[in-house]
């Protein structure tokens, strides 16, 4: 465990491309230092190719047989080096100052051991 490291978890299963977007938003948060972990549970779709060639060193990328989103949580939690831990799917965005303030919280309250906040919907084309 790193002190102060976020690993943010994600959950790829055929998301091509709303999950370039999740990344995205994983890798642009305004609090750093974060370890991004993509765990893909054997996609179909271009995942398996767009991932590794678009973001490269920047993730660590996962492959491993579908265990669903419980799997793929379990799998990047046990090589995740963060202090703290946030899981997405592969369909979500996170909010650019959300781990910032998560981090925040827990700071400022460290008998938590679990922060989350309110979710909007949308949806793409």
């Amino acid at each position: 465990m790193i002190p102060g490291l976020v690993s943010i978890v994600i959950c790829a299963y055929n998301n091509w491309p709303d999950v370039e977007m999740t990344i995205e938003s994983a890798l642009h948060q305004s609090y750093q230092p974060l370890d991004v972990i993509v765990v893909d549970n054997s996609s179909t779709d271009r995942t398996p190719e767009e991932v590794p060639k678009r973001f490269g060193h920047r993730v660590r990328y996962i492959r491993q047989p579908n265990r669903e989103c419980a799997g793929a949580y379990n799998a990047g939690f046990e090589v995740a080096r963060g202090e703290f831990i946030q899981f997405v799917d592969g369909d979500d965005v996170l909010a650019p100052n959300k781990i910032e303030r998560q981090v925040e919280v827990f700071r400022a309250n460290p008998e938590l051991d679990i922060v989350y906040g309110d979710v909007r919907k949308f949806q793409s084309m």
